[in-house]
C-alpha cells in the first residue's frame, strides 16, 4: 500500500469534450440552472448514431456530408438554412467522434473519431465557433493516441481564435458552453504532461477565470464539473511548483464546490475531488507537498461533460484565494456556452 509520502496528485478534466448535443451530456443538478433550448438536430441523427454503432463510420461520414450538399444545392451555400444543417451536421460530427474514443463501447475507433473530426472541420460555412469546438475535440484525440505536441497546437488555435461566444449569428442558436473554458482546462493537462508546469499553473488560472467570469456576466452561478475541474487542477499545480499549504485550500475548495453544486456524493468526481483533497492534507502534513515537479502529472482521462451550473463555492473561493492564487482569477466573466457538448 502507498504511504502519505508517495502518493501523487493527479490532473482533473483530461480531457474536456466539447460539443452541441443535448444527448451524452451530465448534468449535475437538473433544477440549478434555467432550461436552455437545445440547439436542433439532424434528422438523420438517429441513422448515423446507428451507423456509427454498427461500425460503419464511412457510410454515417456519407449520409452526414450527402444532406450538407443537397442543402446547400436547395438553398445556397450561405443561405441561413444552409449553415444550420452545417452547424447541426457539425455538432452530430463531434458527438460521433467524441463517442468513437470511448474504448469498450460499440463503434470505438480512433480512426473513426479522426474521420469524423476531419469531417466536421472541413464543412463548408461552419460557423467559428464550432471550428473551434472541433479543434478542442481534435486535442482530446491527439491526446489519446500519445501526441500531446499535436494535442497543444490545437488548443493553442482554439485560444488564438478567441471565442467568447454566447450565440452565432450565422446559425442563430445560443451555445452551451464557452468552447475557450474546456480547451484552457485541456491545455492546463496538455502542459504538465509536458513537464511545462508553470505554464500549466498560469493555463489553470485562466481556465477558473473564465468559468467563474462567465458566470457573472451571465448572470448565473458556475458550472459545478467545470468549476470543479479548474480549482482541482490549480491545485495541482500549485502543489507541483512547491507550494507548502496553500494548495490543501484549493484542493479544500474543489470539494466544497462539488457538495455546493448538488453534485452526487456517489459521483465519481465528487469522489475523486474528496480523495485529492485527503491526499493532499497528507502529504502537507508528512512535508511530502512537493511532487515530483518533472512527472507529468496527466492522471486518467477524465471526461468534465458540461452539465447544469451549479452554486458558486462561497468558502471554497476564499479558501483559494487565500492559497496565493491571484485575486484576478476569482468571480468574472465566461462559463461556457461552449458550442459543445458532443458527448
Amino acid at each position: 500500500m502507498m504511504d502519505a509520502g508517495h502518493e501523487k496528485p493527479r490532473m482533473l478534466g483530461t480531457f474536456s469534450a466539447c460539443c452541441t448535443s443535448s444527448d451524452h451530456r451530465r448534468t449535475s443538478s437538473a433544477h440549478s440552472q434555467p432550461a436552455r433550448t437545445p440547439p436542433p438536430r439532424l434528422g438523420i441523427a438517429p441513422t448515423a448514431i446507428s451507423l456509427h454503432r454498427a461500425g460503419r463510420h464511412s457510410d454515417a461520414v456519407r449520409a452526414i456530408g450527402s444532406l450538407v450538399r443537397e442543402q446547400s444545392i436547395i438553398h445556397g451555400r450561405g443561405a441561413t438554412e444552409t449553415v444550420r444543417v452545417v452547424s447541426a451536421a457539425a455538432r452530430l460530427c463531434n458527438e460521433l467522434a467524441l463517442m468513437s474514443m470511448q474504448k469498450g463501447t460499440p463503434g470505438f475507433s480512433f480512426q473513426a473519431a479522426l474521420d469524423y473530426l476531419q469531417h466536421a472541420l472541413n464543412l463548408p460555412s461552419a460557423p467559428t465557433a464550432l471550428q473551434a469546438v472541433t479543434l478542442n475535440n481534435f486535442s482530446i484525440y491527439y491526446s489519446r493516441i500519445g501526441q500531446p505536441q499535436r494535442a497543444l497546437r490545437c488548443l493553442l488555435r482554439v485560444l488564438k481564435q478567441g471565442t467568447p461566444l454566447a450565440k452565432s449569428a450565422l446559425c442563430g442558436e445560443t451555445v452551451e458552453d464557452n468552447v475557450s473554458v474546456h480547451a484552457a482546462l485541456n491545455m492546463t493537462s496538455i502542459l504538465a504532461e509536458l513537464g511545462r508546469h508553470r505554464e500549466a499553473f498560469d493555463m489553470a488560472q485562466q481556465a477558473l477565470h473564465s468559468v467563474t467570469a462567465g458566470a457573472a456576466y451571465r448572470g448565473e452561478q458556475p458550472d459545478a464539473s467545470l468549476l470543479c475541474a479548474a480549482l482541482h487542477n490549480l491545485a495541482v499545480q500549485q502543489e507541483r511548483l512547491g507550494s507548502t499549504h496553500g494548495h490543501v485550500s484549493t484542493y479544500r475548495a474543489a470539494m466544497l464546490a462539488a457538495k455546493k453544486g448538488k453534485v452526487d456524493i456517489k459521483d465519481p468526481m465528487a469522489a475523486f475531488l474528496t480523495d485529492s483533497y485527503e491526499k493532499a492534507t497528507r502529504r502537507a502534513q508528512f512535508g511530502t507537498n512537493r511532487v515530483n515537479p518533472r512527472g507529468n502529472g496527466a492522471g486518467p482521462a477524465w471526461s468534465v461533460r458540461p452539465g447544469a451550473c451549479a452554486r458558486s463555492c462561497g468558502d471554497g473561493v476564499d479558501g483559494a484565494e487565500k492559497s496565493g492564487m491571484s485575486p484576478h482569477v476569482l468571480p468574472r466573466p465566461l462559463t461556457a456556452g461552449s458550442p459543445a457538448r458532443s458527448q
